[in-house]
């Protein structure tokens, strides 16, 4: 039966972490605004509509409801995992289907992708509407509009080949190139040498609709793949490659469950969500199953993972089994592992656009 109310965190998932036994047991949410609390595993990592609306006719089947079909099949797994010793093997193929089944259908791709996205438009808004990128560009020659497409086209490549946007699927990719390059042709347009003020900021106008519309795109594109691929074929195969076993969590206070669910570690050390890490330096991956166990993939050597390594990865929050003075210290460190990257003061998109280096200036 389809339900308005739609778990983007398994429930299944969840009761690994509960402060006690049987289903209605509740966990510990630590959020990144400082609140610390327990609650049911019915309401938290929920929301309505989260996949898509009620069907129309009794006979449509949901993303919903397919996500619960196919989650017939793995939440033996995990329960399976649970049961078995520490220290067990795990199938690759197995593993590879939990982790990116789980790490899909999450908030936190959704919420991460849209942020950087509205990052990005409120800083190119915010440089049409003052006018500056008007002025600096001289806009309305024909060699102001060459570089600027031809910028915007390099730029917007650049960030989906070094952001999570590269393990997004193609339509969302291309979804992106198509904004990219509608707004760099209405930044190249001559009608804004005119009043550069006045229409600058009515441009600016059209910015303010952009990031409104992300979430409802993404939902459409993360419903479409779950419907048709609930763990999409390239990321189960190269989790599949790790060597995957159970471990005791790294702390005393047993292992936290983050909001992305699974967590990676690439090469140079740096940990992040799954979802947000280069494959090619990935080394190791870790699903929190339960307060105490943890399902690790990894190369040859690749360390463990901490509890603070779990909070910095999550987006907005994580829960636990307990309440304890160890983990509520970890509630500042939420989040601080970028889950997009666009560069930082010295490079990347936004700094290119608003000290001008984007156009050659």
């Amino acid at each position: 039966m389809a339900c308005k109310l739609q778990h983007y965190i398994s429930q299944h998932l969840q009761r690994g972490f509960t402060d006690g036994e049987g289903a209605k047991a509740p966990v510990w949410v630590y959020r990144a605004d400082g609140k610390n609390f327990k609650t049911g595993t019915a309401g938290y990592g929920a929301s309505n509509y989260f996949y898509s609306d009620l069907p129309q006719h009794p006979e449509d089947e949901t993303v919903d409801q397919k996500v619960t079909q196919f989650e017939a099949i793995i939440h033996p797994w995990l329960t399976e995992l649970r049961e078995a010793e520490i220290g067990s093997f795990v199938d690759g193929e197995r593993a590879g289907t939990l982790v990116t089944h789980l790490s899909v259908r999450t908030a936190f791709v959704r919420d991460s992708f849209g942020g950087a996205a509205t990052e990005m438009f409120d800083a190119m808004g915010e440089m049409v509407g003052s006018g500056q990128l008007t002025t600096m560009l001289g806009i309305g020659t024909d060699k102001a509009t060459e570089l600027i497409m031809d910028a915007a086209r390099e730029q917007v490549e650049k960030m989906i080949a070094t952001t999570e946007l590269r393990d997004m699927p193609q339509p969302v990719q291309d979804m992106v190139r198509a904004l990219a390059q509608q707004m760099a042709l209405k930044m190249a347009s001559g009608g804004m040498n005119a009043q550069i003020n006045d229409e600058g900021r009515e441009f600016a106008k059209a910015f303010e609709d952009i990031p409104s519309k992300i979430k409802p795109t993404m939902r459409d594109r993360i419903g479409k793949i779950l419907s048709t691929q609930p763990a999409p074929p390239k990321h189960v195969e190269r989790l599949a490659e790790l060597d995957w076993a159970l471990e005791p969590p790294d702390d005393d206070a047993g292992a936290i469950l983050p909001d992305c669910v699974a967590v990676a570690r690439e090469a140079s050390g740096r940990v992040s969500a799954y979802m947000g890490t280069d494959y090619k330096q990935m080394v190791s991956v870790a699903l929190p199953v339960s307060s105490d166990r943890v399902l690790i993939g990894r190369e040859t050597g690749a360390p463990s993972f901490t509890n603070a390594e779990f909070a910095s990865a999550s987006h907005t929050a994580f829960i636990a089994s307990r309440s304890t003075d160890e983990l509520k210290e970890l509630i500042p460190s939420i989040g601080s592992s970028p889950a997009v990257h666009l560069g930082d003061e010295q490079s990347g998109l936004i700094a290119d656009m608003r000290s001008g280096r984007l156009y050659g200036a």
